[in-house]
């Protein structure tokens, strides 16, 4: 509880529009991992051997996962996936579907006299 007090921010951040829409960073993570892979094999990194350097290939990805997340949040990519994820054709069918349900009458249990 102490942990979340101290970290989750009180107010609206850079991120926050992004929240609602977490699911499609989390489906599509593989696409960029695909396309990093492939930027990786065409341009390889230099070699990094120092502290200094390591650090900033970590700060590097914090950035980069940072817009990664916004693009794959944005919505020029969720337009094209929002009939699969969210499936408002489906409405009409679900509603005929409910309607042709009829509620069933409960059934009375006899007392079997305990156990």
């Amino acid at each position: 509880v102490l942990l979340d007090g101290l970290v989750l921010p009180r107010e609206e951040t850079s991120m926050t529009w992004m929240g609602p829409h977490t699911l499609y960073p989390y489906l599509f993570h593989f696409v960029f991992l695909t396309w990093h892979d492939k930027a990786v094999e065409q341009y390889p990194p230099p070699i990094v051997n120092s502290t200094a350097g390591h650090v900033l290939v970590l700060a590097f990805h914090v950035v980069l996962i940072y817009f990664v997340t916004a693009f794959f949040s944005s919505s020029a990519w969720r337009r094209p996936f929002d009939w699969l994820l969210k499936p408002q054709w489906l409405d009409p069918l679900m509603q005929t579907v409910q309607a042709s349900l009829v509620p069933q009458k409960a059934v009375e249990v006899p007392d079997g006299g305990g156990y």
